[in-house]
């Protein structure tokens, strides 16, 4: 059967009318990355959601980890009522510097058949190693142990990793210095489960983190 064009025009119509608010919803999309990690592993995220999904949208996200040295986690969700991505890397001694995450975002519209790209995000997080330097001044004996003195730290001593203000441990010199390794992510500090401590007649120079 023959049809007129204003057949094929309300047909048109409709569908933009439809098609419209379907593809307003992807305004709403709750898209991020996130890096973060610890000496084990360095970790990212990629999340592709929206709040208001009347429409049955499905998301999927595309999320990749990489390494200042050039290793490479990534991982694709695939489509889902919720896209949610997660990526690691070994922790490596040997490779600090900036660790990186990216995302890129898409959502599924089922009223006009179509995959549409919504954006990338990112995140980063940084690597670095050091030591801190801190020195603690002896004091009496305990009363408990006389082989054993408090020592109390050299101030200022605003360092990453250290004995606690009041440290009791072997009578020695007058001064005990503290060498501490440490790793850090992002803003956190993680130190080491083993340091070296040496004593010394007089304090060799001021608390400090390299």
């Amino acid at each position: 059967m023959k049809r007129n064009p204003f057949f094929w025009l309300s047909v048109v119509l409709l569908h933009v009318v439809i098609a419209a608010p379907a593809f307003a919803q992807m305004q709403g999309s709750a898209n991020y990355s996130d890096a973060w990690g610890d000496t084990s592993y360095l970790y990212g995220s990629g999340v592709t959601d929206s709040p208001y999904n009347n429409y049955n949208h499905t998301f999927r996200a595309v999320t990749t980890l990489r390494s200042p040295s050039g290793r490479v986690s990534s991982t694709d969700t695939g489509y889902g009522s919720y896209a949610s991505a997660f990526v690691s890397l070994s922790f490596a001694a040997n490779d600090m510097g900036l660790y990186t995450v990216d995302t890129d975002h898409y959502d599924y519209c089922p009223i006009v058949f179509q995959e549409i790209f919504v954006g990338s995000s990112g995140d980063s997080v940084s690597v670095t190693g050091g030591y801190s330097i801190s020195y603690h001044y002896k004091g009496n004996p305990t009363f408990e142990d006389p082989s054993k003195c408090y020592y109390l730290v050299h101030v200022p001593c605003s360092v990453r990793c250290r004995k606690p203000d009041q440290w009791i441990t072997t009578c020695g010199g007058a001064w005990k210095r503290t060498h501490w390794d440490f790793t850090g992510i992002g803003s956190a500090t993680f130190c080491d489960p083993f340091w070296t401590t040496t004593d010394h007649a007089s304090r060799l120079g001021d608390c400090r983190d390299e």
